[in-house]
């Protein structure tokens, strides 16, 4: 009894929270019930019992009839009792009519059940209460004289049976019924552990951002001051600690995303050659002094403006080549870029080659596992969390695209990836239009390097004559390139650091009738001759574009970040943080800028009122008036005035609910803390005025 009053308190709960009837699982059963009847009624007018063919025939028509009429009735309340009424009356007519020898009394079985089941546990159980009474009034008392004569042992045992079977069903689904609440509660409480967790995350990112960037900004002011070996020694260990430790907290943060299922995609247009430089640049910086080579062969003709997620290809592509610079100690890195067209735009294809450790066999399978060191004994004194890869699988994933992995162990690794990207135009990435150039000789021991980088590097010098219709050879020696200088055929010589250093006067004095450019590491370069072009490693399509597309004497490598200043531009730096601004005016201290600072957004209004900046770098979140409410102020200002100020948001949150936050109110861009001197001298670029901008060799010139 107490099970049964169990089930009962259940059932009478559960009307609380669960009134409306699964109109999908009705129709499935109404629909069984329409293909029995159809079916009997078929076997009925085979077997010679036309009375009861015409009446199935009926049930079936009937039932169709119910579904369309059903599906019309929006009240939940109506639609609920008028399921219940209905079935009951069918259930009584089936146990009145009996069917072909009795046999209908078995949709008094499942019917019920099938109630419980599909429609919904509450109304399936009154609607088997309501026939579990019906049944032995109507088998045990003189009623069952009025229908189907069913035999004395039908009377006596069908009751008996429908009981058994109906309080059965009911423990079953009150038991799956729990479980099924027991599991929604579960699931509840982790995703709101997971938001919990998350939001923590988020916000200790932001926390652990702020200090960050006064340590890693303060960091970068102090190394471009005059100082000892010993302090700019320990100030660079800071340095590049404080930017390990961001690594870190990125990446903890975006595996608390994809754990949560919270990584999504902000896709837009994008430029890809730019993205490429960026990806270069950083993988640049983070070889810093490491004795090792590090190059780049792309295919020219890859479409440059692509739609996708920029950021994380990025991030995909610098994880990857990060992964491959800290496992090779000798040797080099080679990253080849490449596309493949496809009928929605192209698959982009990149992969990772290094000298480096390599991988054993039976790691191979484990290196995309989460919180993975594999041949950790070997890799315990290299940095990481064990995070970076499996991040990396997880971004691919998402884009719809994929990563493997092949290595050797000892002699290095190779990742390849494929993501597919919409195209927005078609133009390829690197066009030649300079008639000028006449044909390029290339000097480079290239033996000084892995094999499989020489021949990539040799063959990125043929492909690229080939490819823009040029004269071009490769020479292995100093007679060999003054053979081919002699010839008069050539306009410029592309040559090593040290085969410049061997022959400089030469080269010197070759540079005053042609382009000479000497390709060089950042780290470590070398004064060259007044003539001659100085081109940064790793040189790849871009950088011999600007080669042979501007030759003119002493090129400046667009990477370098002090590369001009903007001595009549105005700038604003809104943030309640007094380190915080003392960081960004140091960082913008080389271009020579007119800087002025707010504490609030209040005082920025207030300045904004008196003085026109070109650009207003605006912080998230102050006291007072936040950097969006700001903002909002800022447009109510400027509603009437054609001219509108350019404001970027400066927040210590990167995540792309923020972003888009951003976006969405009309910011003119994003910058996260903390503050990269890369990014900035991009904003830097993308929205001052160009008459504001003036070259630092134009400067030397005048």
């Amino acid at each position: 009894m107490s099970k049964i009053k169990e089930i009962i308190e259940y059932i009478l709960h559960i009307r609380k929270k669960s009134m409306n009837v699964n109109k999908s699982g009705l129709y499935i059963a109404f629909s069984l019930i329409s293909v029995y009847a159809l079916i009997m009624s078929v076997v009925c007018f085979f077997s010679g019992d036309t009375i009861m063919g015409v009446v199935n025939a009926l049930i079936t028509l009937f039932m169709i009839l119910t579904i369309v009429v059903f599906s019309k009735i929006r009240s939940p309340k109506i639609m609920s009792w008028s399921v219940v009424i209905f079935l009951y009356a069918l259930m009584v007519f089936f146990l009145y009519e009996g069917g072909v020898g009795g046999v209908s009394i078995m949709w008094l079985l499942f019917v019920p059940v099938a109630g419980m089941a599909l429609i919904n546990l509450y109304y399936g159980s009154i609607l088997s209460l309501l026939l579990g009474i019906t049944v032995p009034m109507y088998m045990l008392t003189p009623l069952h004289g009025l229908g189907y004569q069913y035999t004395e042992e039908y009377r006596i045992r069908f009751p008996i049976i429908y009981w058994a079977f109906l309080i059965m069903a009911m423990i079953i689904f009150v038991r799956l019924d729990k479980a099924e609440e027991e599991q929604k509660e579960l699931i509840r409480k982790a995703d709101a552990s997971n938001h919990s967790k998350s939001e923590f995350l988020a916000n200790m990112s932001h926390e652990l951002r702020t200090p960050m960037n006064a340590i890693i900004g303060m960091c970068e002011i102090n190394m471009r001051e005059d100082m000892s070996d010993s302090v700019r020694e320990n100030n660079e260990s800071i340095y590049h600690s404080g930017k390990n430790l961001m690594n870190i907290i990125n990446d903890l943060l975006d595996f608390s995303k994809i754990g949560s299922g919270k990584m999504e995609l902000s896709c837009k247009s994008y430029s890809f050659s730019r993205l490429l430089n960026d990806v270069i640049n950083m993988t640049v910086a983070r070889k810093g002094d490491k004795n090792i080579e590090f190059s780049v062969n792309c295919d020219p003709d890859i479409p440059d403006l692509l739609y996708g997620d920029e950021m994380r290809i990025r991030q995909v592509m610098i994880n990857i080549l990060t992964n491959a610079v800290k496992y090779t100690q000798e040797g080099g890195v080679l990253l080849n870029v490449s596309y493949r067209k496809e009928k929605y735009g192209i698959n982009l294809i990149f992969s990772v080659k290094d000298s480096g450790i390599g991988i054993k066999s039976e790691y191979i399978d484990h290196i995309f596992d989460v919180y993975s060191r594999v041949d950790a004994e070997k890799n315990h004194k290299i940095e990481g969390t064990g995070l970076g890869l499996p991040i990396t699988k997880q971004l691919v994933i998402l884009m719809n695209g994929v990563i493997g992995v092949k290595s050797e162990y000892g002699k290095g690794t190779e990742f390849k990836v494929v993501i597919p990207q919409a195209v927005v135009d078609e133009t390829p990435m690197v066009s030649f239009e300079n008639n000028e150039c006449t044909g390029v000789i290339c000097y480079d021991n290239l033996r000084k390097i892995p094999d499989f980088m020489a021949q990539a590097v040799s063959g990125t010098y043929e492909k690229l004559v080939e490819r823009f219709n040029i004269k071009g050879t490769v020479c292995e020696n100093f007679e060999s390139i003054k053979l081919a200088v002699d010839s008069g055929s050539y306009s410029h010589v592309i040559i090593g650091r040290m085969e410049y250093f061997r022959n400089k006067q030469y080269f010197d004095e070759l540079s005053n009738s042609m382009c000479v450019a000497v390709v060089q590491e950042r780290n470590g370069q070398l004064p060259l001759g007044e003539n001659i072009t100085n081109v940064y490693k790793p040189f790849y399509i871009k950088r011999f574009c600007d080669i042979i597309c501007k030759p003119v004497n002493g090129i400046a490598d667009n990477n370098i970040p002090e590369s001009f200043t903007a001595p009549d531009a105005n700038i604003l730096i809104v943030d309640d943080n007094p380190t915080n601004l003392r960081v960004a005016m140091g960082l913008m201290k080389p271009y020579n800028m007119k800087i002025s600072v707010a504490k609030s957004g209040i005082q920025a209004i207030q300045l904004m009122k008196r003085k026109k900046f070109n650009i207003v770098f605006m912080d998230h979140l102050m006291p007072g008036m936040s950097g969006v409410e700001a903002y909002r102020e800022i447009c109510r200002m400027e509603s009437d005035s054609e001219e509108k100020t350019p404001v970027i948001a400066l927040t210590a949150h990167a995540e792309n609910d923020v972003r888009e936050l951003f976006a969405s109110e009309g910011f003119s861009d994003f910058m996260s803390k903390p503050i990269q001197l890369d990014v900035l001298k991009q904003l830097l670029v993308k929205w001052l005025p160009e008459d504001l901008i003036v070259m630092k060799k134009e400067q030397n010139d005048e």
